[in-house]
């Protein structure tokens, strides 16, 4: 993920950084959307944290099935901390270190590449179990981010955001991810185990997850999911859910009721309408900016 400085009047001192400001881990391809996303829940100054997730669809052709990248992929959010010059010219500051080794514990061109840089979230699959935890949940973990050069915690600050690893077998992100109130929702995809084969006359459907993490640290909003209605045909109810399968396609798109519930609009792989209450707390105090797409 690479950094480009537009903070000059004279576009000919326009250039990208020395070195990219992150670089995923191997085999793990961005091939989504990025949102910026400023937020004033981290302490202090606002923030920016850009946000992604990894994998990679290629499209079935009529001699080849659809592939997938193999691998662990994961979801992101990424603090871009050198805001010096934008600081130095805007009326809106940011967060902001000297791009040094002594403020930010990285070696030049200062590239994050080392998870050990970013706080770890943990997904857990309930692929087994009775109600309330019963199969179709993915539950999360919500671990405070100790940033590099606070005092957040009593030690360790040293992270520079959050990464969370996907669990389910091959599962990745091949639509973009959105922004809403506060939180980054994603619909995943885990590939169908026999794939598509151009020659067959049938089919066994990808299936996926709709997620639901807090933009600040990845963590998880309790009872995410209220009215999510598992495998084994009950409310799972489960508190901890950072995701449930919805078999849902494409990006997330949110409706909001006059009542003031927000729902998740979708239809599956094989074109089944559905949809989901998603419970994100109105008052979290973050904000998309913008976001770029790279290919």
């Amino acid at each position: 993920m690479w950094r480009f400085d537009l903070t000059s009047t004279d576009p000919t001192k326009w250039a990208v950084s020395a070195g990219p400001l992150f670089k995923t881990q191997a085999g793990q391809p961005i091939t989504t959307q990025l949102l910026a996303v400023s937020s004033s829940a981290t302490g202090g100054l606002q923030k920016l944290l850009i946000e992604f997730a990894t994998g990679q669809r290629t499209q079935i052709t009529n001699l080849a099935a659809a592939t997938y990248a193999g691998g662990t992929q994961a979801i992101y959010g990424v603090w871009d901390w050198n805001f010096t010059s934008w600081n130095a010219m805007s009326g809106t500051k940011y967060a902001s270190l000297a791009a040094t080794g002594a403020a930010t514990g990285l070696s030049s061109p200062f590239t994050i590449t080392s998870l050990s840089n970013l706080t770890a979230q943990t997904f857990t699959a309930t692929t087994s179990g009775t109600p309330p935890v019963g199969t179709g949940v993915i539950e999360g973990t919500n671990v405070t981010v100790c940033w590099q050069g606070s005092t957040t915690c009593a030690s360790g600050n040293n992270k520079f955001g959050w990464y969370a690893n996907l669990v389910g077998t091959g599962e990745q992100v091949i639509f973009n991810p959105v922004f809403f109130q506060g939180s980054i929702l994603v619909d995943t995809t885990v590939p169908s185990p026999t794939n598509y084969t151009p020659t067959s006359c049938s089919s066994t459907p990808d299936a996926g997850f709709t997620y639901a993490l807090n933009v600040t640290n990845g963590g998880i909003f309790t009872n995410a999911f209220p009215t999510f209605v598992n495998n084994q045909g009950t409310v799972a109810n489960d508190a901890a859910a950072a995701a449930v399968q919805t078999n849902a396609t494409g990006s997330v798109y949110v409706v909001t009721t006059k009542e003031g519930t927000a729902n998740v609009i979708y239809q599956t792989v094989t074109g089944t309408p559905g949809s989901q209450e998603v419970n994100i707390p109105p008052n979290t105090k973050s904000k998309r900016l913008t976001w770029v797409e790279r290919r």
